[in-house]
């Protein structure tokens, strides 16, 4: 009797887990109504709210890290790919 009722139980699991696997899986869209608080407001979003002043310091910085990052790949590549 409780071989028959194990036995129930372990396939009951077994279709609870495949049916979980199956409904994963197919992926579902979110709901449109928590779109908004997940996504990112647009570029143009605060554009009449930053300053200019901010805006060259955000440039400027911008073009700091693309400097930076520039230097930091070519001393790998040298450290990588050429000889001492």
């Amino acid at each position: 009797m409780q071989d028959d009722i194990a036995m129930a139980m372990r396939w009951l699991m077994l279709l609870a887990l495949l049916r979980l696997c199956y409904g994963l899986g197919q992926g579902r869209p979110i709901e449109t109504k928590a779109l908004p608080q997940l996504v990112a407001p647009g570029p143009d979003a605060g554009a009449g709210l930053a300053s200019p002043r901010w805006k060259e310091r955000a440039a400027k910085a911008a073009r700091s890290y693309a400097e930076a990052q520039e230097r930091m790949w070519r001393n790998w590549e040298k450290a990588m790919f050429h000889r001492r």
